[in-house]
């Protein structure tokens, strides 16, 4: 097998519009990514930036918060 690949001869050839193709892809998967459920997705990840961090004090502000309503029932 000889191997006679010179620095001036690209490694892999492509299909000249090969870039064309990969960004045709992406558009398309952008599009879909914003049909179904998108601003759903949006909120999901807005609630999750801002509750998230204070996960676990919310989590203990309401166990506490309940013992308490227990105790003078």
């Amino acid at each position: 097998m000889n191997m006679n690949v010179s620095s001036s001869t690209p490694f892999l050839h492509l299909p000249p519009d090969h870039d064309g193709l990969l960004l045709g892809a992406h558009v398309r998967d952008c599009h879909r990514a914003r049909e179904r459920g998108f601003a759903l997705r949006c909120l999901a990840e807005r609630l999750h930036q801002v509750l998230g961090p204070r996960f676990f004090t919310t989590v203990f502000g309401a166990a506490a918060l309940l013992t308490l309503l227990a105790g003078c029932i």
